[in-house]
């Protein structure tokens, strides 16, 4: 799988992590994960799942009049993202012969 690769190499404050909004509409258009990496290790997310509970700040680095907008969350060591897309629904006839007995499944085959 594809990712959006971010290294941060000073976390604010433990594993709490700002990303720029960049990062995350990048993530969003391109419809991949972004896979954070600090010194301590590195975690996967959705850029939905890690806007989702965050905090917002915004930052003057070197233009006054454009802030930078960063997006803080903790970053969980190791986390990895729920795959999205359809769920498979199991069938009526493969359900009912997971519940034959064995000698039924046989019958059933031959």
């Amino acid at each position: 799988m594809k990712y959006l690769e971010v290294n941060i190499a000073k976390p604010m404050y433990g594993t709490y992590v700002y990303l720029w909004d960049k990062y995350i509409k990048d993530a969003k258009r391109a419809k991949l994960p972004l896979r954070i990496t600090i010194p301590q290790g590195s975690g996967i997310y959705w850029a939905d799942e890690w806007v989702k509970g965050s905090r917002t700040m915004e930052k003057v680095f070197l233009r006054p009049d454009e802030p930078m907008i960063l997006i803080g969350n903790e970053l969980e060591i190791g986390h990895t993202p729920r795959l999205k897309g359809k769920k498979k629904k199991v069938s009526d006839a493969f359900a009912k012969f997971n519940a034959m007995s064995p000698e039924e499944q046989f019958k059933f085959t031959h």
